[in-house]
């Protein structure tokens, strides 16, 4: 009977150091798991506030997009602006040499001749006022 208890201490013994080690490495298994998921969790921090930046920028990126899209629009209605100021600068030029023709070609009255210059001046000069890189006539 004693040799029977002595062997029942030894698997008691054996069993205790046995559940002792298994605690052990279930509390270094919890450990690494929990180190674990504060790591990751400290990186889904991090990527969240990096996603949340990322928005931020696209959202101005959208805003600085529309008034790109705004502002050509606009250059494209002044590019289209300027190609008709040119056109009208060209036929006033065209009218104005036209008319300093007649008038050098007329023998008429000299008042009437006075006046049509003073008026193809004014014309001239109303075109370079208006147009000072486009006109030619004002040298």
């Amino acid at each position: 009977l004693e040799e029977e208890r002595s062997v029942l201490n030894n698997q008691l013994l054996e069993m205790k150091k046995r559940e002792s080690e298994y605690r052990k490495d279930a509390d270094e298994e919890k450990a690494s798991l929990q180190k674990s998921i504060s790591l990751t969790s400290a990186l889904l921090t991090e990527k969240d506030a990096e996603l949340e930046k990322l928005r931020n920028e696209v959202t101005v990126l959208r805003g600085e997009n529309a008034s790109a899209k705004s502002l050509h629009s606009v250059v494209q209605t002044l590019e289209s602006d300027k190609v008709k100021l040119e056109l009208k600068v060209k036929n006033l030029e065209l009218q104005l040499k036209e008319n300093k023709r007649q008038l050098s070609s007329s023998s008429g009255n000299t008042d009437v001749q006075t006046e049509e210059d003073e008026r193809a001046q004014e014309s001239q000069q109303m075109v370079c006022f208006l147009l000072p890189n486009l006109c030619t006539l004002c040298v």
